[in-house]
């Protein structure tokens, strides 16, 4: 794989697009289809503005006044700034799901498991930095994975395309990382445990929570 292979590679799965790439593929999934199409539509688009949206800007801001000196963030101390503020959303974004719940839009419990377990994924991302500089790509395409196969699990579909490409993407992704140098093999393998433990075990293991019920 060429640099510029790798390059494309990353941008087209960059964290902070992996949530946008979920919330999509959870809308359009023929299996969805049984839900009401405004929570849907709800759903995506708080996701898409608080997950995806405002820390794309806060990214940007930080790049402009030279906080984040590259594309990729390749400086870890350069990470927490915008790993902090991105948790913040997340959060919000829960908190949102659960406010159109209360006040009676149907709302997903896999999709209010799998944001909690982003959210618990990309703390221990932030965490981890301060020492050690895993994978963020990793993480989100591992998050990726486990949240499909969780949510895949609540509509008892055993969609194995979909599983083949989201391996496929993976292995493109880590490939990727190493032609570039940006992470270290054991680096992206722990980043793509973390996202698969959090976005697909976790919620599989919270799903029977009385704090659900």
């Amino acid at each position: 794989m060429k640099n510029f292979t790798a390059n494309i590679i990353s941008a087209l799965f960059h964290p902070l697009l992996i949530p946008l790439y979920g919330a999509l593929m959870y809308y359009f999934y023929p299996s969805a289809n049984m839900l009401p199409q405004m929570f849907k539509l709800v759903t995506v688009s708080l996701i898409a503005v608080f997950m995806v949206l405002l820390p794309t800007i806060w990214y940007l801001i930080l790049s402009k006044a030279g906080v984040i000196t590259s594309l990729g963030a390749t400086e870890r101390n350069e990470r927490n700034w915008l790993y902090v503020f991105t948790i913040i959303c997340y959060v919000v974004t829960i908190g949102g799901l659960f406010l159109i719940r209360k006040i009676g839009i149907p709302t997903d419990t896999a999709v209010i498991l799998v944001v909690t377990g982003a959210t618990m994924s990309l703390t221990v991302t932030c965490i981890v930095n301060l020492f050690w500089k895993i994978s963020a790509h990793a993480t989100g395409i591992g998050g990726l994975t486990g949240a499909t196969l969780f949510v895949t699990y609540c509509f008892y579909d055993n969609a194995i395309w979909v599983y083949c490409i989201l391996l496929v993407c993976s292995a493109l992704v880590i490939t990727a990382r190493l032609q570039l140098r940006a992470h270290t093999p054991l680096q992206l393998f722990y980043g793509y445990l973390n996202g698969l433990f959090f976005c697909g075990i976790v919620p599989f293991l919270s799903l029977n929570s009385i704090f659900f019920q």
